[in-house]
């Protein structure tokens, strides 16, 4: 396990793959759940996210129990907005202040430390100006609760206001962004990884997989499922992703490994690419299935093979994407030398 900064902004150092504990304490129970965070840490896995909002809590409770006295060996990044139960007084709902400072006290005392690594938001919130999130985190980094903050699955142009207010306003800076983002859903090429990349954000990528997707084979004859209700409600999986998936399952066969694996390289392949920090989140209901995908550590696609994953995936830039694209022998013709574009 190599290890980098979570973006230009933030000096922490965190695992170039993070494990996600999203299903902690529901279909992985606790004692399934701690060999996973134990088989994580035996391969340099520092880096553990959770949310207040898994489970009522128990996700939280379940990696605080493991971290326990060696709570300092590893970045612990939590969330808040998406409450512990669905009939919190309205009040303490989105991501006000108040909902802010209410759930970082109830996830610190189910975590058990005195401060949180990261804290992100967990979604978007219509109603909460950027400027009171951005002054909560300032706040709770000044008491030492808090080391950094990040924003979860925000627009582009909310993630740059925010990091332009903090900085003009001389407040902690936000360190990074978290988004879905893998081979199958690579929608964040148009904005956010752009963003990111211009400004510094460290990107976490959550469902690298489609929530399962490309580690799935279908049914008797039927596509494979995504666990994510947005997927099944916008009706995927498309076309696209089926190619995206019977690309990787081609490669997977090539290189003998789990399919998971292959999609994780393709990701840490783009990460390794990438100018700013881009840090995919895995998920394991046991140890070997964790094993199988930290197989993507030693993984080396070649060139053909990432560029037919990249070619079935292609997402669609739209405008103005096209049309700058379409100008560009006008700026700059065949003897002029423009500018690096960022990876992303």
């Amino acid at each position: 396990m190599r290890y980098r900064l979570l973006g230009r902004a933030a000096a922490l150092r965190v695992s170039e793959v993070a494990l996600g504990t999203g299903k902690f304490g529901r279909a992985v129970p606790a004692e399934a759940a701690l060999a996973v965070l134990g088989c994580y840490a035996d391969a340099g896995g520092r880096f553990i996210d959770t949310a207040a909002g898994y489970q009522a809590g128990e996700a939280e409770k379940i990696v605080g129990r493991f971290a326990g006295a060696h709570r300092d060996d590893f970045v612990i990044g939590t969330k808040w907005a998406v409450g512990v139960t669905r009939d919190e007084p309205f009040p303490v709902r989105g991501t006000s202040r108040k909902a802010m400072a209410r759930s970082v006290e109830a996830s610190l005392r189910r975590l058990g430390t005195d401060y949180i690594d990261v804290l992100w938001t967990h979604g978007f919130d219509r109603e909460t100006p950027v400027e009171e999130i951005m002054a909560g985190f300032d706040q709770l980094v000044t008491a030492g609760k808090v080391l950094y903050g990040g924003l979860g699955t925000h627009p582009a142009w909310k993630a740059a206001r925010a990091a332009t207010i903090a900085e003009l306003r001389g407040w902690t800076p936000l360190a990074a962004i978290t988004t879905e983002y893998g081979a199958a859903e690579r929608d964040a090429e148009r904005e956010l990884l752009p963003a990111a990349e211009a400004i510094g954000f460290g990107v976490v990528a959550w469902s690298p997989l489609g929530g399962g997707f490309l580690a799935r084979t279908g049914q008797d004859g039927r596509a494979p499922a995504s666990h994510l209700p947005h997927w099944t409600n916008s009706g995927r999986p498309t076309a696209r992703d089926l190619a995206v998936h019977a690309e990787v399952r081609d490669v997977a066969r090539q290189l003998d490994v789990a399919p998971a694996a292959v999609g994780y390289a393709w990701l840490l392949d783009r990460a390794r690419r990438s100018s700013t920090t881009i840090v995919p989140e895995m998920a394991a209901s046991s140890p070997e299935q964790l094993r199988q995908s930290l197989r993507a550590l030693d993984l080396e696609l070649s060139d053909e093979q990432r560029g037919r994953i990249d070619a079935a995936g292609e997402p669609h830039l739209g405008e103005p994407h096209l049309h700058n694209l379409a100008s560009d022998p006008v700026y700059f013709p065949g003897d002029h030398y423009p500018p690096a574009i960022p990876a992303a």
